[in-house]
């Protein structure tokens, strides 16, 4: 985590952005369900992330925490 004086903070580093973009890359989405692994998650309105509201701490979030 960044130190509050820090430029960085309050901002996403690139590593995490790369590992989001490639669990879109990797096909999540609501329409994609693989039933042997299947996973109960709270989706946004779009389906392509999970509601950071009901899950703050997940990479696939709008938002992370």
């Amino acid at each position: 985590m960044a130190e509050a004086h820090s430029p960085a903070a309050g901002k996403y580093d690139l590593f995490t952005l790369l590992l989001h973009e490639l669990g879109h890359a990797a096909g999540f989405h609501a329409g994609r369900v693989d039933e042997e692994h299947a996973i109960d998650a709270v989706l946004t309105g779009d389906h392509q992330h999970v509601d950071a509201s009901e899950h703050p701490y997940d990479l696939m979030g709008t938002h992370l925490t």
